[in-house]
């Protein structure tokens, strides 16, 4: 951020008068106004300038860069189903008073739910009754839904993977035996070895004797 001051000094009733300008870098809002100092008088006039302009855009580009970034990462909460302990479904049981007034009132169709709370290191169990069309019951059961649709829709891919893996097996199998065997019928027509009796001929197999 640049500044200008504006240094004005008077001398005694004649009006000499000495203009002087400074231009200074940094400053801030501290600096805007007037300083009086015996009968000198500094006048600050802010300009801007483009290496400001420049700053401002960066920063409010990074800001707003880094804004949208944390509002697009932001964590979801774990989904995960707990069972309900054994003594909480036993003490679910309803009264005698409670069966008649449900059977003199009209109910409407109800979701049992069991609340969990904490406080500190216990653990408190509350039944809730939630109604059937009520949004927390569609999604739950729609969630329900998809899952065993996934389930089921990898059960039948490894089925199938197992079926033709073994049609695959079977095949193969049935190709070898019906697979003619090989005999080799030029075995019998090769020559037999006949190992010569006696001893070697020398002459034959070295040639006759040359007598010098």
């Amino acid at each position: 951020m640049s500044w200008i001051i504006d240094i004005s000094h008077q001398e005694g009733e004649g009006g000499l008068t000495g203009d002087a300008y400074e231009e200074i870098e940094g400053g801030g809002e501290s600096l805007e106004g007037e300083l009086l100092e015996g009968d000198m008088k500094v006048n600050l006039k802010h300009v801007d300038c483009k290496e400001d302009n420049d700053f401002m855009s960066a920063f409010d580009r990074m800001m707003a860069e880094s804004i949208l970034e944390r509002t697009s990462n932001i964590p979801k909460a774990g989904q995960f189903d707990i069972s309900v302990p054994v003594h909480v479904k036993s003490t679910t049981k309803k009264t005698y008073d409670q069966l008649l007034t449900e059977g003199t009132e009209e109910t409407k169709p109800v979701v049992n739910f069991v609340l969990m709370t904490r406080s500190g290191n216990k653990q408190q169990y509350n039944n809730v009754e939630m109604p059937v069309d009520s949004e927390i019951v569609t999604k739950l059961r729609s969630r329900e839904e998809a899952e065993r649709a996934e389930k089921e829709k990898v059960k039948r891919m490894t089925l199938e993977i197992n079926e033709r893996q073994e049609e695959e097996e079977a095949a193969e199998i049935m190709q070898q035996a019906q697979r003619p065997a090989t005999m080799n019928f030029n075995r019998d027509r090769r020559p037999k070895y006949q190992h010569p009796k006696g001893a070697p001929d020398a002459d034959l197999i070295f040639g006759p004797k040359k007598i010098r």
